[in-house]
């Protein structure tokens, strides 16, 4: 059962969508080829399903109270980690300090901790003898050129670490630096990028993006994807729904059928486990109700994440959008497994979309 609190004129400008929403989210669900023609989702299907359950769904308009964004991420990637290839699979891989380098490797450290860079230098080669191709110890040799203005050994060295692994998101950042040096503009925010896409939240690459598109131009403003919806579960069968702008009242709805109406979310799953990672499902299906009741909205919005959200389907890169905005704040290790080309898709989204030009 629905409960709409919400005033008469929401309430009838809710009604009218209803029926436009059939024809444009149906096109649209196969624009995205979200699922086969057959099982496409028919959002008065979705009213249907709340309309009957043994759930009580209140939904509720909040125009007064405003929206507290709290939501923070702080996890981190690890540089350690490698790409293992095993045909179309990709599994990770870590450099683990084994007794038979632990000696050399803590001593690299050391001699670097003391800025005495030659002397580190010699004990990382030591190591990289034992441990052939990994990346991280080209790396760190690279930087121990670098410290000593060794610019260009420096970058070979770290393009030798990107060759070997391309998710060394370091290698990445301190080529980035070296190419803005060489005054190469395009090439030092391409791997920035990159770096910041192999470790999403980490806060001295995202400081240093904002430095580096300023300089260029151009202004990157941090947010995060940030759905205006409170959903809370006070009782065994009610489910209350507040929203804080309208716009975001059929993505509401799609995220109370998927999380609390019984059987619904294993019925998406099982239709589309074998054509789509099974958490995009979700996440497509809700971004379908988002785009399109903002598309048939006389009132355009000024919300900066959906205007990304809106130019991204326009540009066919909501995949990009919902792996660099959805999933990687919440789990960036997620980049680590992706192939090169897809890590540069997102990097590519990310000039195009996250990336403003200042006005002068």
């Amino acid at each position: 059962m629905i409960n709409f609190l919400l005033d008469e004129l929401q309430y009838k400008k809710m009604s009218v969508i209803r029926y436009l929403f059939v024809i444009i989210v149906i096109i649209f669900f196969m624009c995205l080829k979200i699922y086969p023609e057959d099982e496409i989702m028919d959002p008065q299907e979705l009213i249907k399903i709340l309309e009957n359950s043994e759930i009580t769904y209140e939904m509720k308009c909040e125009r007064q109270k405003p929206f507290m964004n709290t939501r923070k991420f702080e996890k981190l990637t690890n540089n350690d980690y490698f790409q293992v290839k095993t045909g179309d699979r990709i599994t990770l891989g870590k450099f683990e300090r084994t007794e038979d380098i632990k000696s050399d490797f803590e001593t690299a450290e050391s001699f670097f901790s003391k800025k005495e860079y030659e002397k580190a230098r010699i004990y990382y080669r030591k190591v990289l003898d034992k441990k052939p191709g990994t990346a991280l110890l080209m790396t760190y040799i690279g930087q121990t050129y670098e410290s000593k203005k060794d610019y260009e050994t420096a970058k070979e060295w770290y393009l030798k670490a990107i060759q070997s692994s391309y998710i060394d998101y370091m290698a990445h950042w301190f080529l980035s630096s070296i190419y803005d040096r060489e005054g190469k503009n395009r090439e030092a925010l391409q791997e920035l990028v990159v770096a910041h896409i192999l470790n999403r939240n980490n806060p001295r690459i995202i400081t240093t993006l904002k430095a580096l598109t300023s300089k260029n131009g151009l202004n990157f403003d941090d947010w995060y994807f940030t759905p205006l919806i409170e959903i809370e579960h006070p009782e065994k069968n009610k489910v209350i729904l507040t929203t804080y702008n309208p716009e975001w009242l059929y993505y509401g709805m799609c995220r109370l059928a998927w999380e609390y109406e019984p059987g619904y979310r294993d019925k998406r799953l099982k239709k589309n486990a074998e054509k789509t990672l099974l958490s995009s499902v979700e996440i497509k299906e809700c971004l379908v109700y988002l785009v399109f009741q903002q598309k048939i909205s006389k009132e355009k919005t000024t919300n900066e994440q959906l205007l990304t959200l809106m130019n991204a389907v326009r540009e066919k890169q909501v995949s990009e959008f919902i792996i660099y905005e959805v999933f990687l704040p919440e789990n960036p290790s997620v980049a680590l497994t992706l192939p090169k080309e897809r890590i540069q898709k997102i990097a590519e989204y990310f000039i195009n979309m996250r990336l403003k030009e200042i006005k002068k």
